[in-house]
Parts: structure tokens; sequence; C-alpha cells
């Protein structure tokens, strides 16, 4: 676990004991949900359930779902209503039973929509449309959008988006099999549909999308769930209530839960033991667009929800088969009662005895903190939708955040939340982005706190050609604000910073395509020590040990190794255990380190295999400064020519860059 991750969690484990649920709670995290959770965005500010629960539903569409007696055809049309079709839809075979349709929308504010409809013969078709994953977040090749799985299917269907340039798809499985997938690619459409069909008893562990010039990349299907919490086992076959709508026992280190999913997507989720449902009324729900579904005590015998103004449904409840003392609903859609509805529980004789009433409340900003210096708004951005975008900092109780207000989420809503400024960490770096989808073909715009010594920032594209961004800064504030503006879509691979008095540039990658290969794949070097260097993907270099990966170090896409040194920093370098290695500038022959305590390491130096502008290097490191590391304020590093010449020395500040 990586320090963003031990953070977030600990943030999360810390607000838990905080939270109790309420109706209301889906509404309130549509009003309150903080920015996409990358860049150590502040999840701190939503309780612990309600982070798990609902930001998926977004993910997932659960706004846009319709079920209806009068076919397939019904659902299309009301599901496009205010919609816009971007491309031809697919028809699937679904290995579970009937078919899938799918198609990409476009909504109301431009963005774009996933839609499907499932039709089956034991279920009336039931179907939904939902902002998908934010393109301009995710160096992803693609990601799962649904599942087809049900109780008692012995096969199973995955299905989800790809980028346009994956040219394959396939999966691992728990057992280790691979499988292929397929990729559709439908007339019109912006991006491309996987699937992968596998047996229901050896389920898909990882997704692998191929691209063209790039090493194949793994996803784990954990992962790409959105709403699955890391750890927990199934405890139980899950059902199926209604439309589609699926619940299931599970088991997570804070007790047994039940996870209410829907298209294999985990959307909701009920606590059993740290948090009794039924401890304060005799019914437990969520409200999830227009149908709400829950829990309830043994003797309640049906549910019904009525909009305020008008027009109702009631469902009888349904035993857990799971022994665990109460009974299960789902009401299925019921129109209007986003503007207000009451819930009633009745007994076997149609006594009622409970009612819950609830009436949208006024949206409220959360308060992350104190607002430091004035609101800036970003140049250029009247023309987005919600717009302007405004940015504003804040200091909470532990650091400075950024916070945005305007541009479309990927469910077509305003934008908005925050996340930590970092402006004053050598090793921090801050960045996010906010879209608009109209005029075509979009915009996007990757922003962050500005440390004071950057002159210059440029989004790099993967083909090495660069977007000149722009600061921008507002009174009082603690930190400037860096910015670049591209069209959406466009495939970021870094950002790059000019620092004041430096020739190097300061390098924040956004993607890391050759982490996942392999020596076979590149064109390997030998070097001393039993290390292998390999150049991969013509601009990353990477070492290995036998099977051990050494790391390596990646150049800006359309550079090389030469571009990572200079005068200033006259050598890159890696060690683990008693090995070091690396590079440094040509016409150095012998590379040698002071080590902390006393003692040096030496490593010669070999030509450059690939043409990089380098030369490289690789040496024993003493076992007690092994242990130690070779990577210690007060270090000092010295090259030598063939003569035996000094040519230069280096003596790093932590960190070096």
């Amino acid at each position: 676990m990586n320090d963003l991750e031990q953070r977030l969690r600990s943030a999360l484990k810390a607000r838990a004991s905080t939270f109790e649920a309420g109706p209301d709670a889906w509404q309130r995290v549509l009003d309150r949900r903080p920015r996409r959770p990358r860049a150590r965005w502040a999840l701190a500010a939503l309780p612990v359930m309600l982070l798990a629960v609902f930001v998926p539903v977004l993910l997932d569409g659960g706004l846009g779902r319709n079920s209806a007696a009068d076919g397939a055809d019904g659902i299309y049309r009301r599901l496009m209503e205010g919609r816009m079709p971007a491309g031809e839809s697919v028809t699937l075979d679904d290995p579970a039973g009937g078919k899938l349709r799918l198609w990409f929308a476009k909504g109301e504010m431009g963005q774009p929509e996933l839609c499907h409809i499932a039709e089956r013969a034991d279920v009336e078709p039931y179907g939904s449309c939902g902002g998908m994953m934010d393109m301009g977040i995710t160096s992803w090749n693609g990601w799962f959008e649904g599942s087809t799985a049900k109780g008692g299917a012995s096969r199973v269907m995955d299905y989800g988006v790809a980028r346009p340039g994956v040219e394959a798809v396939g999966a691992v499985t728990k057992s280790g099999q691979r499988i292929p997938g397929t990729l559709l690619r439908p007339s019109g459409a912006p991006f491309l549909i996987w699937t992968v069909t596998y047996a229901a008893l050896d389920p898909v562990s990882k997704v692998v999308f191929t691209e063209p010039g790039r090493a194949d990349r793994e996803m784990p299907r954990s992962m790409m769930i959105r709403g699955q919490l890391k750890g927990e086992e199934q405890a139980g076959t899950a059902i199926e209530l209604a439309a589609g709508l699926t619940v299931g026992p599970y088991k997570t280190k804070n007790g047994r839960s039940l996870s209410w999913m829907r298209q294999g997507q985990p959307f909701a989720r009920t606590m059993l033991e740290r948090d009794d449902p039924l401890k304060d009324a005799p019914v437990s729900f969520f409200l999830a667009g227009d149908e709400a579904f829950g829990v309830a005590r043994k003797d309640v015998a049906k549910v019904r929800i009525t909009a305020t103004g008008g027009g109702g449904t009631a469902v009888a409840t349904r035993p857990d088969p799971w022994n665990l003392g109460l009974v299960l609903f789902a009401t299925g859609p019921q129109a209007g009662v986003t503007a207000g509805y009451r819930l009633t529980a009745y007994d076997a004789t149609g006594k009622e005895i409970w009612h819950k009433d609830w009436a949208p409340a006024a949206r409220r900003e959360p308060n992350y903190g104190k607002q430091i210096g004035d609101t800036l708004i970003l140049p250029r951005t009247e023309d987005f939708g919600h717009g302007p975008v405004r940015l504003r900092f804040v200091k909470s109780q532990t650091e400075h955040m950024l916070c945005v207000s305007g541009g479309v989420d990927y469910d077509g809503r305003k934008a908005g939340g925050c996340g930590s400024a970092i402006f004053d960490d050598p090793n921090g770096f801050s960045h996010d982005t906010v879209n608009t989808f109209l005029p075509e073909p979009g915009t996007t715009i990757s922003y962050g706190a500005a440390r004071p010594e950057w002159e210059a920032v440029d989004a790099v594209l993967s083909d090495g050609r660069r977007i000149h961004g722009a600061f921008a800064s507002a009174p009082g504030a603690p930190a400037r604000v860096w910015y670049v503006r591209y069209p959406y879509g466009t495939e970021i691979a870094a950002h790059v910073f000019k620092v004041r008095g430096r020739q190097l540039e300061q390098v924040w990658h956004t993607r890391h395509d050759c982490w996942e290969a392999t020596p076979s794949e590149g064109r390997a070097h030998a070097l001393p020590r039993g290390i292998t260097a390999a150049l991969l993907e013509e601009n990353c270099v990477r070492f290995w040990k036998g099977k051990k990966s050494l790391g390596g170090f990646e150049p800006i896409p359309g550079g090389t190794l030469k571009d990572l040194i200079a005068a200033e920093r006259p050598l890159e370098w890696r060690q683990l255990n008693t090995d070091w290695h690396g590079f440094t500038l040509p016409g150095t022959a012998r590379v040698e380190v002071a080590l902390k305590g006393g003692g040096t390491a030496t490593a010669d130096t070999m030509p450059d295999p690939w043409g990089q502008g380098v030369v490289m290097f690789a040496g024993p490191v003493p076992e007690k400064a092994g242990k130690q590391g070779i990577m210690w304020p007060g270090l000092r590093f010295t090259g030598y020519d063939a003569a035996g010449r000094v040519v230069w020395t280096y003596k790093p500040h932590w960190p070096p860059y």
C-alpha cells in the first residue's frame, strides 16, 4: 500500500463511526460528493459508507433506469428522452439467458453515456443510461461497465468500454486460464465495447487490453468494479429482487453486509453487524433515483412508495434466504418520487406499522475549511457547461485544499469538490481535470496548485507534441494555479514544468505504459552483476536481475535518457541490496559514490546500446551500505574519465529534483 492509499484509508476509517444512514442519503451524497478520488482528493469529507455505497451508483446510471411492460422499444424511447444517440446499437446474446442491447448516447450536457436494455424470459425488460468514467482522469485502456452474472447461471458475460486505440481484449480467470474476448466497434460510436464470456465457477480475475506498440495492460477486475470493498468475500448466493436489482451477503473486516448490485456493479451496502440497520425503525432503505429498496423486520409484509404528487407502487417483502432474520424489498421504479414521497410499511393484516416522509432539501455547499484569498475564475471558461470554472483555496485542519466549481461532471451535473493543494512539497503534485462536452468535441482543462519556482507548464501528448499551459492567481491566495486547455479525449502522457534556474524540467507522468512489461518485450542488454537493461516503448528503460524487477527510468514521449541528466544532475541511479545501476553523462568512464559512514561504491560504465545519448553502469555495493541504501542526504557522487580525471561531482539535495 502506498502513502496515498494509506492516507485515504486512515481518513475513511476515522470517519466511519460518525455516520448514520438516512433515507435521504442519496440526495445528500449528490449534493456533497467530492471530486473524483485521485491526486489525494479529500475523501474524508464523505462518510465511508456513503462513499462506498453511492458514488458507484452515479457511475452506473442509477438515475436513468427504467422498466416497462410494453417492451424494449418503449424503454428505449423513454431512456432517450433528452438524449441523442451516439452511434449504432449492438445486441448481444446473454450466455445466462436473453438479450443485452448496448449503445452510446449523449446526455443533455453532451456528456457521453452508455445505455443498456436487458431482455429476459423470466422478468420484464429493464434498462438504464449512465455517465461513464471520465476519460480525462484515467490512463486505463478500458473499464468495466457490467456483468450478466446471476444466481444459477453457469456462463457469465462481463462487458465494458475501451478506448478507440485498443485492438484486442482478453481475460485471465481465477484458475489462471487465459481466454479471448470480443471487441465491438459500433458505427459512429465514440468508444469500443468489449465483452468476455467465462464459466461462473472460474470467474475473471484480470481483463487484458492490447494496443499497438504498447505492452499489454492487465487490469484486476476487482479494481475496475467501482464500489467493491477490498478483501470482501461473498458469503452466500445473491438473489434478484426486481428489474435486475440483486442483493447478496458479504463478509468484510467490519462484519457482514448486504451488497446491492445492478449489472454486476455494487452501488449500495447495508451493514448488518457494526450498525444494526433496524435499531431505530422497522425499515432501513435507500432511494436510488426513483426506486426504494432495503431491509425490514420480519413482521413487515408489504412496503409502498407513494409520490407526493400522486401515484404509487406497493410490493410484498421477501424473506432473506441466508437466515439473517429480516426481509428484503425493492419497489421498482415509481415516477415522481424524486420530488418527494412517503414510504409506508404494513403487516400481514394490512395494518400500517410505520411510514417515512421525505422532501428534497436545498443544496448546501460542504464546508471543507476556511477560504484563503479570493476566488479565481479560470480564463476562457465562460463557454463551459455550468461555467465559468471557479477555483478557490481553503485551509482544512490538516492541509491546504484547492476547490473547483463549474464544468460538467460525468453524469451531466455541475462539477465540484476539493482536493489537496500541494505547492510547498518538492515530492508532491496536485492535479485534476474539469470538462465541458459542448460545443463538440468538448474541452478539458488540467489544473493544480503551482510551486513558486515553476516558470512554464506543458502537457505532453503520447506522440511527444506539447500543449502550452499558463498560470493564474487570485489576490490573497497561498499559491498560483497552473492549467492547460486541450480538446476533450486528448490523451495526455505527462505534465512538465520549467523550473527557475534549472536546465532540467520537472516531469509528472500520467501514463507508465512499460511498467508491466518483461525483458523479452524490449531490446535487452547485459550489464555487470547479472543485471539486464531493456529499452521498451522507445522511451523507457527497465532493469532486471533474473526475474526480479529493479525499476526503471522513463523520459517523456519523444525524449531519450539524455533528457533526464545534465550538469546539474549528471546521473540517474537505483539501488537494491548489494547492487546499484543507472546511467550518466557521455565521457564518464567510472562512477563513484562516497557512502554514509565511510567507504565507496564504484561502477565502470559501458556504451549505451540504443543511442540514447548516455553511458550505462552497474556495480556492487558493500553489504552494510546496501542495507542503509545510497539515497541518503550527504552522499557525494563523482564521475571520472578514462584517464582518472574528475569530470563531474554531484551532491544531491533531497529530493534530488
